[in-house]
C-alpha cells in the first residue's frame, strides 16, 4: 500500500495506460479531455486519490493473475462490493474508505 502514495501520479497513470489503455484511465479519472490533457491538468486530492488506488488495485492483480484477469476482475460484478464492478466502486467514490475497501477485497482475492 506504500507504493501506492509514493509512486509519481504521472507513472501512475502511464502505467495503467500501458495496462489497459488510454480511455480506461479516461474513464476512471472522469476526465472529459484527451488524454494529453490529464496528463497536464492538475488534480484534486479526491482524484488523485482515485488514480492512486486504481493503480494499486491494478498492479496487485496484474503482477498476480496478469493484464486479461485483472480486467475481467475489474469490470465483473463482485459480491463484496455489493455486486459492483470493482471498478465503477472505484470511478464513482469521493472516499477514501472506498478506496481501501476495493484495494483490500482485491487483495484478498489474490492471495486467498
Amino acid at each position: 500500500m506504500d507504493d501506492i502514495l509514493t509512486i509519481p501520479l504521472r507513472d501512475a497513470i502511464l502505467y495503467l495506460k500501458k495496462q489497459f489503455g488510454r480511455r480506461f484511465v479516461l474513464f476512471v479519472s472522469r476526465c472529459e479531455g484527451d488524454f494529453s490533457y490529464l496528463m497536464k491538468v492538475p488534480m484534486g486530492i479526491e482524484d488523485e486519490m482515485r488514480l492512486r488506488f486504481t493503480y494499486g488495485v491494478s498492479n496487485v492483480l496484474v503482477t498476480v493473475y496478469g493484464k486479461e484477469c485483472a480486467r475481467s476482475w475489474l469490470f465483473g460484478t463482485n459480491q463484496t462490493l455489493d455486486n459492483r464492478a470493482p471498478v465503477s466502486c472505484l470511478r464513482d467514490t469521493r472516499s477514501l474508505e472506498t478506496l481501501k475497501e476495493v484495494f483490500a477485497v482485491a487483495k484478498s482475492f489474490c492471495y486467498q
